[in-house]
């Protein structure tokens, strides 16, 4: 993991230098190489900032490095779109807009600049490769900000109507969270800069038929960011307990995490744990709430926060969000994706609270509980005659993807046939292509 570095503040000699050029062939050595690194890692975990120039870390060095939350949701995020390397703007629109703007070296300070809408820069990329790229909006700022600091110039000596503003209090809190859910959680807090000072996800496993060991995807989004990850096998041991007893945090988030946290761990921070659950507790406690939602065929759902206790979902409520389904008919993947984006803009909304003690959680109707386990195979048989069912489809939406629904069909001509069953009346006959089930259903039956 990468050094974070230390940003240099106004008023230190670095910061009016004009920087230096770094030799083509100095690129790829690893002094740039350690640099790059530790300017992603520190740019990634400033949350009010988007970029940061070489010099803002002491290095008076033609770089500057873009955070990857300055960019379009869904953009391709190669190399070339995060480091700039002897950059230089070789287009500036006419037309220009005023902006507030601030510095992550002027801390606290915002005024008003005027920038151009668009702007064009050639640079070269960490492996040494030139490119072009043009921007308009957010990204179109940054550049002629960070070409500024290159020059050693700061926006304070353009900007009109400086003012300070107070920082925003940050909590320190561990994101334990290990599938895709997670990952969606932790965007939404993203958006608010609330960033994790670590995240802790279940080991790397093997997956796909090759059994590839593949890191899970709240570490990926973790590394993207530079935030450490722990994967212990088990937290019940002391190496675990230190590291988070070592990273003093106020207060744990835990989303989909899939092992149980000991005490010892949750009596760690002084505000708690806080649980994203995807149902309207106390209804669905347990390891299937989503996909007991579909099957019971709920026409209404939603997603909690609670304060985690020792038992399972047990702990009282912070705040929750409903769902009415109404016509919609989900499959899991679709359900699921809705509830975590849920879940994780009520979580951003309730830490702030929960952290300054100005929420106060109401307990459970415990009487009212009802659990749920994990689906196994054996719960994705449909039977023959119940394929077109109402309780069929809810047992395919559920399942989807994985176990995923099945029946076992004998054909016009003897044969028995194992039908994968899909969302949307569709079907995978075993050795074939899907197809929409009527088509088999015209030829076999």
């Amino acid at each position: 993991m990468a050094e974070i570095r230390e940003i240099v503040q106004e008023g230190t000699p670095v910061l009016r230098e004009v920087t230096k050029e770094v030799p083509l062939e100095s690129i790829r050595s690893p002094k740039i190489q350690k640099l790059i690194a530790e300017m992603k890692a520190t740019a990634s975990r400033c949350v009010d900032g988007v970029a940061l120039a070489a010099p803002q870390i002491g290095e008076p060095l033609r770089i500057f490095v873009v955070s990857p939350r300055a960019y379009a949701e869904g953009e391709d995020l190669s190399e070339e779109n995060l480091v700039y390397i002897n950059p230089k703007i070789v287009k500036l629109s006419k037309k220009r807009e005023e902006l507030d703007e601030g510095c992550l070296s002027v801390r606290n300070v915002y005024g008003k600049i005027e920038r151009s809408e668009r702007a064009t820069i050639v640079a070269y990329n960490e492996h040494g490769v030139s490119f072009e790229r043009g921007a308009g909006g957010l990204l179109a700022e940054i550049f002629q900000h960070e070409m500024d600091h290159l020059e050693g110039k700061l926006f304070i000596d353009f900007a009109r109507d400086l003012r300070m503003v107070p920082p925003k209090e940050v909590p320190r809190f561990v994101f334990f969270g290990t599938p895709e859910f997670a990952v969606q959680v932790a965007e939404e807090l993203e958006k608010k800069e609330l960033l994790p000072i670590l995240v802790v996800a279940a080991p790397d496993k093997p997956v796909g038929r090759k059994g590839v060991i593949t890191p899970p995807p709240m570490k990926v989004w973790a590394e993207k960011r530079h935030i450490p990850c722990i994967q212990p096998a088990t937290l019940k041991g002391k190496e675990a307990l230190d590291t988070l007893v070592g990273e003093q945090p106020i207060l744990f988030v835990v989303a989909a995490y899939g092992k149980i946290i000991p005490q010892s761990i949750l009596d760690i921070p002084s505000r708690g744990t806080l649980n994203v659950h995807p149902s309207l507790l106390p209804r669905h406690r347990g390891a299937a709430p989503i996909q007991t939602a579909i099957l019971e065929g709920d026409k209404e759902t939603g997603v909690c926060v609670m304060v985690l206790d020792a038992e399972m979902d047990h702990g009282p409520i912070l705040g929750c969000e409903r769902l009415t389904l109404g016509e919609w008919k989900p499959s899991y993947p679709e359900l699921e994706e809705k509830l975590a984006l849920m879940g994780g803009k009520l979580l951003a909304r309730l830490i702030p609270k929960w952290v300054k003690a100005t929420i106060e959680p109401k307990e459970q109707d415990h009487v009212k509980a009802t659990f749920t386990k994990k689906l196994e195979t054996e719960d994705a048989f449909v039977e023959p005659g119940e394929i077109e069912s109402e309780l069929a489809d809810r047992k395919i939406r559920a399942l989807h993807p994985s176990p995923g629904a099945y029946t076992i069909l004998k054909t016009k001509t003897g044969k028995e046939v194992r039908l994968k069953l899909l969302p949307g009346g569709k079907v995978i006959p075993e050795g074939k292509k899907e197809m929409l089930f009527r088509e088999w259903k015209r030829g076999n039956l």
